[in-house]
């Protein structure tokens, strides 16, 4: 099962038993510490070995039980009754506890997904079913979870997880094909396009957006042949990315999905590809390095922006010497993964391919940290006036590709409106919940962060106007096949501009 045991919200007290809800609904047995309070010990007693027996993990949980009463848990998933599931939901509401917009899209792709509310989906209908092991042995899984077998029933296993002292295994692995009709439906006819809906895909997939969208284009550019990479690792590479995105309202495995899929297009359609391919990377090796950036760009998101990470002492800012904390994290995270011998899918291409995707991954993610968005903006400006090809020097490539990501982590703003006002309002109450705990920390809310008042809605005439204009001509400009993508900011932008109250009262 694909479990993230990582986040206090998860957990939901009752009495002096626990249970963690993992990131697809799977409910653990958990007991509370007997001698730390504020612990829990959540037993997992999973893998077998012919050899060996049984091994018992234990995994041992922070958690702040004030804190729980007023955060929401609603299980959803394989397992999971969608009745059983709804029933959570008017429970919570009953109660008075809000429910973040994340989970209650979750719960929507598991109702429209289910054949019936009664009964529980099969585990192996599901993209997010059982990820099982990898296929070096079964120390896999516990690499996967992110877990360390501190306690065993037997006293003869070897302490150490090294891959090479546990027995080898079958490999098994989910396959794309277990995803529900209706999200291939949506890939068939809006996967190229620039009118694809992020927000209906997700739901369609229950919740696997970022999985599903991702190895379908992996394998409709043929990416895995081409580049001689292991698809077995790059499956439990994405299912792993994915369950590792935070369920923040806006910077979570839904934007990050539907950034792949605009830069997809942006390089593809927008003729982005053609200009940039030559001697500083195959188009094979451009579009993998620029899919795994989009895929990771937000990875492991705390929900909070770099202002507030470095005003709170965030060990993230101390960490990264207060220099872009969020993007320095997603990429280390991301990286770090890719150390594994379990996830480290491009192991067997050559190590200028790999050390390329490194650099060019590293720039492009580097270069979304919005402190930097006005000198980007000028020296692509200034560049693409003066070029006569983006394919003359790897500073240029880079340039090109570190812009096309910016644009596609804004395509919200030239979405249709009604998915653009969704993802605006998403955007306000994640900046809500920081000016939340900014007040609790008794440090400055930030601007746009005050529930109390205007949050970024009432500052998208002004977004428009001095952020996004001058990076979408200036993009467009430099590749005139994206004309679409300012034809419909420019359309956005009126209805603000004509009625600001209406499209405030669209995002609330």
């Amino acid at each position: 099962m694909d479990i993230t045991l990582r986040q206090t919200r998860r957990v939901e007290l009752e009495g002096v038993k626990t249970s963690i809800v993992g990131q697809r609904g799977v409910l653990l047995p958990a007991i509370r510490h007997p001698q730390r309070e504020g612990l829990i010990q959540i037993q997992l007693t999973c893998v077998e070995f012919p050899k060996h027996g049984r091994v018992t993990l234990i995994l041992e949980v922070e958690v702040d039980e004030e804190a729980l009463h007023n955060l929401s848990v609603i299980p959803v998933g394989p397992g999971v009754a969608p009745i059983h599931a709804m029933l959570a939901l008017i429970d919570q509401l009953l109660k008075g506890v809000k429910v973040p917009a994340r989970q209650l899209l979750q719960l929507k792709g598991t109702i429209s997904a289910a054949d019936s509310v009664y009964k529980p989906a099969l585990l192996d209908q599901k993209l997010h079913a059982d990820p099982a092991m990898c296929e070096e042995s079964r120390a896999g899984l516990l690499l996967m979870l992110g877990i360390k077998p501190t306690v065993s029933t037997d006293p003869t296993l070897p302490a150490s997880t090294d891959l090479e002292q546990w027995p080898r295994a079958d490999i098994r692995c989910d396959k794309i094909e277990t995803a529900p009709e209706a999200a291939f439906k949506i890939l068939r006819a809006t996967a190229d396009s620039w009118e694809f809906n992020a927000l209906e895909f997700e739901a369609a997939t229950g919740g696997n957006g970022l999985v599903t969208m991702a190895l379908w284009l992996f394998e409709h550019q043929d990416l895995v042949t081409r580049l001689g990479m292991d698809e077995q690792k790059l499956r439990l590479f994405l299912q792993r990315v994915q369950s590792g995105y935070n369920d923040n309202p806006y910077h979570n495995s839904t934007h990050a999905m539907a950034v792949l899929q605009s830069l997809h297009v942006i390089l593809t359609r927008g003729g982005i590809l053609e200009k940039i391919e030559g001697p500083y990377g195959s188009p094979e090796v451009l579009l993998l390095a620029g899919y795994l950036a989009a895929i990771v760009h937000d990875y492991a998101h705390p929900g909070v922006t770099n202002d507030f990470l470095v005003k709170a002492d965030s060990p993230m800012a101390i960490t990264h010497n207060d220099l872009s904390p969020n993007e320095n994290h997603h990429l280390a995270a991301a990286f770090a993964m890719l150390q594994d011998p379990c996830l480290s899918f491009m192991s067997s291409a050559s190590q200028e391919v790999q050390r390329l995707v490194r650099r060019i991954v590293i720039a492009m993610v580097l270069q979304t940290d919005m402190k930097l968005h006005m000198s980007t903006i000028t020296t692509f400006t200034v560049r693409q006036k003066i070029l006569e090809s983006w394919a003359n020097s790897v500073e240029d490539v880079l340039l090109a590709l570190q812009t096309s990501l910016k644009v596609a982590d804004m395509s919200h703003l030239y979405s249709n409106w009604k998915v653009h006002t969704t993802w605006v309002g998403l955007l306000e109450e994640e900046m809500f919940q920081q000016g939340d705990l900014e007040r609790l920390k008794g440090i400055p809310v930030s601007p746009m962060a005050d529930r109390k008042s205007n949050g970024i809605s009432a500052m998208q005439v002004g977004f428009f106007k001095h952020v996004a204009f001058g990076m979408f001509e200036a993009f467009v400009a430099a590749f005139p096949a994206c004309c679409h993508i300012l034809d419909k900011v420019q359309q956005n932008a009126a209805v603000w501009e004509q009625s600001p109250s209406v499209a405030e009262e669209a995002c609330s």
